[in-house]
């Protein structure tokens, strides 16, 4: 919040008022998103905040679903070079120069007919047992079935304490 109050205080000095409304149910803000494109939300909203939950190990792939213009979660009005633009980043391989081009491409766009206010948000935390070995992929999911347990988790400690104690 403490970006989006800075904001807010720059647009005040060019007699820009922004209001905010803060949910943290999810169900809020999804209700009037999958209704906003067919027009039939009841919450009138200018601008809709999501965190930077759909945008992290560095692919887009969920926050660029929403610029699919013909789906349900998008809010904005028919763009069919925006919609070509995603046909293709969803068929190009990650790390390639096509996709590199296209994520461009798809940013430029969007920035150019304001659809989008990018907002830096270099950080992303994540938190794992210190006893486990987690090396998280650069890419949008997180490969959980991958995590090691070390030696010194506390459940093989403790089946071993528990055998030695049984011997």
């Amino acid at each position: 919040m403490f970006i989006w109050k800075g904001i807010a205080r720059d647009l005040r000095k060019v007699g820009v008022k922004l209001d905010f409304e803060i949910t943290t149910s999810e169900k809020d803000v999804f209700d009037q998103l999958l209704t906003t494109n067919a027009g039939k939300n009841t919450q009138s909203w200018d601008l809709l905040v999501w965190g930077l939950d759909d945008w992290f190990y560095n692919h887009p792939w969920s926050a660029f679903l929403v610029y699919r213009t013909q789906n349900a979660w998008s809010t904005i009005f028919p763009d069919p070079i925006l919609d070509g633009y995603i046909d293709i980043f969803f068929r190009s391989s990650v790390g390639t120069p096509e996709f590199t081009a296209i994520c461009a491409k798809i940013m430029r766009h969007v920035y150019d007919n304001a659809y989008m206010l990018f907002v830096p948000a270099p950080n992303k935390l994540l938190a794992v047992n210190k006893n486990v070995i987690f090396k998280p992929n650069r890419m949008a999911h997180m490969p959980l079935w991958e995590i090691e347990i070390s030696r010194d988790h506390w459940s093989i400690r403790h089946g071993s304490r528990q055998r030695k104690s049984l011997q």
